[in-house]
């Protein structure tokens, strides 16, 4: 199973884009992902952990939603492009 934990922003990127808003990567059914307003997933950082260092830093009070699958699969792919 796969988990990602991202920062959102509602910012959008600036024009022209600063070297972090290359990082962005649009939330496009930001309403189905219960997100109040246009949002952005800040790709940034990318950090592995154990099952284990997670459940020790993430609890389930802590999740806000979860992305509905094309959006998952979308930010995964912009992930790995900016990261490769």
């Amino acid at each position: 199973s796969l988990f990602i934990l991202t920062s959102t922003t509602s910012q959008p990127p600036s024009d022209p884009p600063s070297y972090f808003d290359n990082y962005k990567i649009p939330v496009y059914n930001w309403r189905k992902n219960g997100l109040p307003k246009p949002s952005w997933g800040l790709g940034y950082r990318l950090i592995q952990l154990t099952e284990t260092e997670l459940k020790s830093v993430v609890h389930e009070n802590d999740y806000i939603g979860r992305m509905i699958e094309t959006d998952l699969r979308y930010l995964i792919t912009q992930i790995e492009l900016k990261h490769n």
